[in-house]
């Protein structure tokens, strides 16, 4: 959900108001200079929900910076960033998510720096990131979340609505759709109207290619057989917070742990 000089493949198509947001607050904390010389790795550190102490790296992604110190600033931001915005998720939805701990910024040597680099008012500029991605997150999440309807309503006959697990802060569908042939672009328009249709406060979509899945949909945790099974039948979400639309959200690094044979994210790409 951040900025970075080569984007996530979910925000390709168009940015959410809320991604919108948070990018534009990474600029004015700090110029991305993707023309940089020099190469960084921001590694988050994150705990799975449920497992403890068992700390997980995910993927690296790329920092471009001419020195370590604006390199820092670029990786303590997306920290605060993926902190905070995980945090009000929590909060909103009642669900427990993967929560980030920490951080790496690897050099070009492959050494994380993160402890080694220091500047001028380090504190107080960290301090000042935290406050104002806090400060944005909230007036984020605040913000109303059910658009004035300007398409016409969806046809009934291609989706149906399997499981409706609302909470408190946020109402979650869960929706098989019944047709084969769609692309990201069909995905994000199905969703935008289904939200501008259904919701009527923050809301979460769940999108399956398959009614088998209903008995999965709201089980945590998951086996390891029924994980593969509906992260393969699992064709697409789009949050309250992200409402870009996500491909097989549960194809990922556990995914891939457990042997799944059906990597798909490029498929409707």
């Amino acid at each position: 959900m951040f900025l970075r000089c080569v984007q996530p493949y979910y925000l390709k198509i168009k940015l959410s108001a809320m991604t919108r947001t948070l990018c534009i607050l990474t600029l004015t904390i700090t110029i991305i200079s993707c023309n940089s010389k020099h190469t960084y790795m921001y590694v988050e550190t994150v705990v799975p929900p449920n497992t403890g102490l068992n700390f997980q790296d995910k993927d690296p992604e790329t920092i471009k910076a001419a020195s370590d110190s604006e390199a820092y600033i670029q990786a303590y931001t997306n920290f605060c960033i993926s902190k905070y915005a995980n945090d009000q998720t929590e909060k909103a939805s009642g669900v427990d998510l993967t929560t980030p701990i920490s951080f790496k910024l690897i050099n070009g040597k492959g050494l994380d720096i993160r402890y080694a680099v220091n500047f001028e008012k380090k504190d107080s500029i960290e301090k000042s990131i935290e406050a104002r991605i806090s400060s944005r997150v909230d007036e984020v999440y605040k913000s109303p979340g059910k658009k004035e309807s300007t398409t016409e309503k969806l046809d009934t006959t291609t989706y149906e609505i399997l499981v409706t697990d609302h909470k408190p802060a946020a109402e979650n569908y869960h929706v098989f759709l019944k047709t084969k042939n769609f692309d990201k672009a069909s995905l994000q328009s199905f969703v935008d109207n289904f939200r501008q249709e259904f919701c009527s406060k923050n809301c979460n979509i769940f999108l399956y290619d398959t009614k088998s899945v209903k008995p999965l949909v709201t089980i945590y945790p998951l086996g390891d057989k029924d994980y593969l099974k509906l992260a393969d039948h699992f064709v697409a979400q789009s949050t309250f917070d992200m409402t870009d639309v996500l491909l097989y959200p549960f194809q990922d690094i556990k995914y891939k742990e457990l042997g799944g044979k059906n990597w798909s994210k490029k498929a409707i790409e």
